[in-house]
């Protein structure tokens, strides 16, 4: 999957049309995407303060924004998961995000 980083300005409503109409293509494709945790990081990162927040917490706090959607469902799903399995989860995606961010 191509990797595409943006910035959806307040009411670029256009833009995020094309994001969700790209990323239900992609699924089409790949099916182990037709999961409940990725429909809810697609909504969630839809939404128009949403993005600039997660990429500025990403620039000045070092957050990873897959981690932090990960924790976000979690909570809203009342799952709970520990410091260390975040932690462990932080270790298997840490090659893939020094390539990809």
């Amino acid at each position: 999957m191509p990797i595409v980083i943006c910035s959806l300005q307040n009411g670029d409503r256009l833009a995020r049309r094309h994001f969700k109409t790209f990323m239900a293509s992609y699924m089409q494709q790949e099916p182990f995407l037709d999961s409940p945790l990725w429909h809810f990081a697609l909504e969630f990162y839809s939404r128009p303060r949403v993005p600039p927040a997660c990429l500025t917490l990403q620039e000045i706090a070092d957050v990873d924004v897959c981690l932090l959607l990960f924790s976000l469902y979690c909570a809203l799903t009342k799952r709970f998961i520990s410091q260390q399995r975040l932690r462990q989860c932080d270790e298997k995606i840490r090659d893939w995000r020094s390539t990809v961010i």
